[in-house]
């Protein structure tokens, strides 16, 4: 099964690496987009992504505010944040928030990856509004 995955983040270079890595990894259908885009929220909503992989640093909002539309405009989507710099006060804020983890930049590539395949293994199982209601 293939995960659609939204990747944001600032530098040209770091965005193609990491969907590189990831379309290199297999499983996963990745879609970029650069920090600054209007109406992130409505993108995430419209896409679905089964996972966003989120630079908060770029923002002019704190990581905690954006973790938490980006979560209200897809809630079965699991929010990575990526961060230069970050102290656990970061980590407890973007995961307080309802984010599923947090990843420093400049992690190893395949690192990253088994983040998010853990990320993703974790989510529990969608269940379809039909079947809900049977």
């Amino acid at each position: 099964m293939t995960s659609s995955v939204l990747v944001v983040e600032t530098s040209p270079d770091l965005r193609w690496l990491i969907a590189h890595a990831l379309q290199r990894a297999g499983g996963f259908d990745v879609s970029c987009l650069a920090i600054g885009q209007d109406d992130l929220e409505a993108t995430v909503a419209d896409l679905c992504p089964d996972a966003v992989i989120i630079e908060v640093d770029g923002f002019d909002v704190d990581a905690a505010s954006l973790v938490r539309a980006l979560v209200a405009a897809s809630p079965h989507t699991r929010v990575i944040a990526t961060v230069a710099l970050g102290d656990g006060r970061v980590r407890t804020d973007v995961l307080e928030a309802g984010g599923t983890d947090i990843i420093r930049k400049g992690v190893p590539m395949d690192a990253l990856v088994r983040q998010l395949r853990s990320a993703l293994d974790a989510r529990p199982p969608t269940i379809e509004p039909s079947a809900a209601l049977a």
